[in-house]
């Protein structure tokens, strides 16, 4: 092989691998979802807990590839009063029977550069995605702190949600005295990557043309 075939040939089998790096699979693997909520309001201040799941996958080289959907039953929500959490997942509040479940499904995600502190590497985040409660839908974006170590990770997150926006009206003159317009919501989230996500199959790298036989010196 010639010296320039050699060379094409090398550059060649370096660009398959350096593309294959940058586009490496992402992992996923399986959540833990805490949320807590509060209501402050004039005529009380109300606290409380969730618990839900989340299937996430992202690329850990780049943070902002973070895609998934994480889940928490309305059944689920405690306030530490049991006929008021009863009410709270009643017809006329969250009406759990209907709508069982609070959703928000990430569709795209933007983030800062990554920090390492010893064997820990954190990001700032802003998620997107589509927040479903009480039967409506809508896009929601808010900041999210993501930290892992190998394959370990933890998101949290904090955000609002108007209770007007998602038609939960409540029992009448309730909204606004007892219970806030306004709900402050955090979520945290604990998991491991355990597998990477399905990818289409790539094309297979094209091996470097043979160099030509050498030309047969002429017979004298």
């Amino acid at each position: 092989m010639g010296i320039n075939q050699w060379i094409s040939g090398g550059l060649l089998a370096a660009s398959f691998f350096t593309f294959g790096l940058a586009n490496a699979a992402p992992a996923e693997g399986s959540f833990k979802a805490k949320m807590s909520f509060v209501s402050n309001a004039p005529g009380e201040d109300i606290e409380g807990t969730a618990e839900g799941t989340a299937k996430l996958s992202m690329d850990l080289e780049s943070p902002a590839s973070t895609k998934g959907e994480v889940v928490v039953p309305v059944a689920s929500m405690k306030t530490g009063n049991d006929r008021r959490d009863d009410h709270l997942r009643g017809s006329k509040w969250l009406d759990a029977a209907a709508h069982p479940d609070i959703r928000f499904k990430v569709t795209s995600a933007t983030a800062e550069p990554t920090i390492t502190k010893g064997p820990v590497k954190m990001a700032k985040l802003q998620v997107t995605g589509e927040f479903s409660l009480h039967g409506v839908t809508k896009t929601m974006t808010a900041p999210a702190d993501m930290k892992w170590k190998d394959n370990k990770v933890k998101v949290t997150t904090a955000f609002v949600v108007k209770l007007a926006d998602f038609k939960v009206e409540g029992a009448q003159g309730v909204v606004g005295k007892k219970v806030a317009d306004v709900i402050k919501v955090e979520v945290t989230l604990l998991g491991a990557l355990t597998q990477p996500a399905a990818q289409p199959a790539a094309a297979p790298a094209a091996a470097p043309a043979a160099a030509p036989a050498a030309a047969e010196p002429a017979a004298q």
